[in-house]
């Protein structure tokens, strides 16, 4: 689990003297005097005071490391191992756990922390696993009065591009096969799917390595499921799932996003590597603006789920709110084998957002535990014995806190910066992710409307694939052309005057009683749930104005062109017609104040997103669960 993209800056890492007296605190504490502990206990004050706190030319208080030479990113992410798993009550375990870590990093651990590239000119690799870019996050599971410890990491390539660092990671998950017994069977399924030779995306692959007392370490794979883009993310997933077994597990999955791809971003697809029934697919959900019932409802469909417990632990973490804005929030699907619903559902609130420093997130969290009657000295020894500094002083050393039941057992998760380019200033957002849904022009709202191409559903992408593709594909086109039809000339109706103009007249022109002649000609008889999507739409849309009624116009008319497109290169037809500018120069029309623009997106994304959840209700009723 990974958070996204923070801010560039970075700074020296930190001092040797802090170094030494975390190095100590850490060690049996009861067998110290109190003469050293006051001792380090000072020097680590003073440490501090000469390392943070310098304001800068704007007058906001950035904290930052003192300089040093720098140890290298293996060293120092060693260290920080180290502490966590004392903390963790590792004891003489913890050294075969920093020693895997080191031979996991070999041999690109052993540049700078603040490695850049050899070619100045070059930039550097800006890691989305930390809030400070650090490409390593240390996490800590307690279940049952166990702790485990967890490292997540990205591969380090010489050169900061996608296909050098897609190399460096798929040399790794060799090399965990060939040294460590991790089985790549089922990663090898997948392969070709998640990692194309031209893959976009911020990162290619990810690994993380889960420590137990007494137990060799276990590895998963992290995937990236918009390798071709954002919109294709779903239809990936899918495929994915029905290569591996899964098939009609998407039918249960999709219900964790029901609010359309725009709101909830399919972000990760992670496999366990190892031969075991027990080994897990996992399928990550970034909610953007979810408030906690959106989140209650996302992981409702999993075999542990239980009532209101997930609303509850959301309002909790998130300080009482109840919309979760300024970061988003993720849940991870847990499947395994012989099931095609989640095992377990995790929800995960980047508590760092909606907290002022990494006290109140040790309170409040401590605070939890206890009222749900959770013994919180685990987390507390945690939290206290990795922290290198003050709680209170800066915010994001406890970056996320997540959730989830499994088997009657509640798991708390809490994932650890290292803090290693910055400590981030007491009451900012590390890593804000804002308003997913902020445009600046109606431009911007129909770029996102072709970016989420409806012929890029699971539904339409599977159908595709059939032996009879172009025949499915009709019927389903003529049925989303009934469905529109009583709700289209309501629209039209309500433009009014705006649809006078000739240009918009042009734009807005879709013959639908052509195309459904023309597909009267090649399908049989209705399959009659086009009324289902009339219904859906009816309690989406007003519209209020004439801006929201020529939005959900363009994006209905978009999504049959969209449907018409895929059948003609499934079937050799001429249904869609030729791409015009006439769409665009009417959405450049629209005025940029925020209220046209609040009603573009409002009548856009409202249809959009139920034809979305209409095209879901397609999947599950083909292509579900039977069980």
């Amino acid at each position: 689990m990974a958070p996204t993209r923070a801010d560039q800056s970075s700074a020296p890492p930190v001092s040797e003297s802090a170094c030494l007296a975390s190095f100590f605190k850490d060690r049996e504490p009861r067998r110290t005097s109190l003469r050293w502990a006051v001792f380090f206990a000072g020097g680590v004050m003073k440490q501090y005071k000469r390392d943070v706190e310098h304001p800068t030319t704007d007058g906001v208080r950035v904290i930052h490391r003192a300089h040093a030479q720098g140890p290298s990113l293996v060293d120092f992410g060693a260290r920080r191992l180290e502490a966590l798993c004392l903390a963790a009550g590792f004891e003489s375990a913890t050294s075969e756990v920093v020693d895997t870590f080191r031979a996991l990093l070999a041999p690109w651990g052993d540049r700078p922390l603040h490695h850049r590239t050899s070619s100045p000119d070059a930039g550097f690799w800006v890691s989305d696993i930390s809030d400070d870019n650090t490409p390593i996050e240390l996490s800590a599971a307690i279940a049952a009065g166990e702790v485990e410890v967890r490292v997540l990491l990205e591969a380090q390539a010489e050169e900061p591009t996608l296909p050098a660092h897609r190399a460096a990671a798929i040399a790794l998950t060799e090399r965990l096969e060939r040294d460590h017994g991790a089985d790549l069977s089922r990663f090898r399924v997948v392969q070709d799917l998640f990692l194309p030779d031209d893959m976009h995306g911020p990162f290619a692959l990810w690994h993380s390595a889960v420590f137990r007392r007494g137990r060799p370490p276990a590895f998963k794979a992290y995937f990236n499921p918009q390798a071709y883009g954002r919109g294709r993310a779903q239809s990936v997933v899918e495929e994915a799932l029905h290569r591996l077994g899964f098939d009609g597990a998407w039918g249960s999955l999709c219900r964790t996003a029901r609010r359309g791809p725009h709101l909830d971003e399919l972000k990760y697809f992670a496999l366990d590597l190892v031969a075991d029934p027990k080994a897990r697919v996992k399928v990550y959900v970034r909610h953007h603006d979810a408030t906690a019932a959106d989140l209650e409802a996302a992981c409702s469909g999993a075999e542990s789920y239980t009532p209101g417990e997930v609303h509850e632990f959301v309002r909790a973490m998130g300080g009482d709110r109840e919309r979760l804005a300024a970061r988003a929030t993720f849940t991870c699907s847990a499947l395994v084998e012989g099931s095609v619903r989640p095992a377990a559902t995790t929800v995960y609130v980047p508590i760092c957002a909606y907290a002022p420093d990494d006290l109140a997130v040790q309170q409040r969290v401590h605070a939890y535990l206890v009222e749900h009657g959770m013994d919180p000295a685990p987390y507390d020894a945690l939290v206290h014995g990795y922290a290198e500094r003050p709680l209170d002083a800066g915010v994001g050393m406890q970056s996320w806190v997540a959730f989830r039941r499994h088997h009657d057992d509640p798991r708390l998760t809490v994932y650890l910066a290292t803090e290693a380019a910055k400590v981030h200033p007491r009451g900012s957002v590390p890593a804000a992710t804002g308003d997913r849904l902020a445009f600046a022009s109606g431009e911007a709202v129909l770029r996102t409307m072709s970016e989420y191409d409806v012929a890029d559903h699971p539904l339409v992408r599977r159908l595709s694939r059939g032996e009879d593709a172009t025949h499915e594909l009709l019927r389903l086109t003529r049925e989303l052309c009934v469905g529109l039809a009583t709700q289209r000339a309501r629209w039209v109706a309500t433009a009014g005057a705006s649809a006078d103009a000739p240009e918009t007249r042009d734009a807005l022109e879709l013959d639908l009683a052509r195309i459904d002649a023309a597909l009267d000609a090649r399908a049989s008889t209705r399959d009659g749930f086009g009324e289902e999507l009339d219904e859906l739409l009816a309690g989406r849309i007003g519209p209020a104005d004439a801006i929201e009624a020529i939005a959900a116009l363009l994006a209905c008319d978009a999504a049959v062109q969209q449907l018409l497109a895929m059948i003609d290169a499934c079937g050799a037809t001429s249904l869609a017609s030729a791409p015009t500018d006439a769409h665009a120069a009417l959405a450049r029309s629209v005025p940029t104040a925020r209220r046209a623009i609040a009603s573009m997106r409002s009548g856009a994304m409202s249809v959009h997103s139920a034809i979305w959840e209409w095209l879901d209700d397609r999947y599950v009723e083909r292509f579900g669960a039977r069980s």
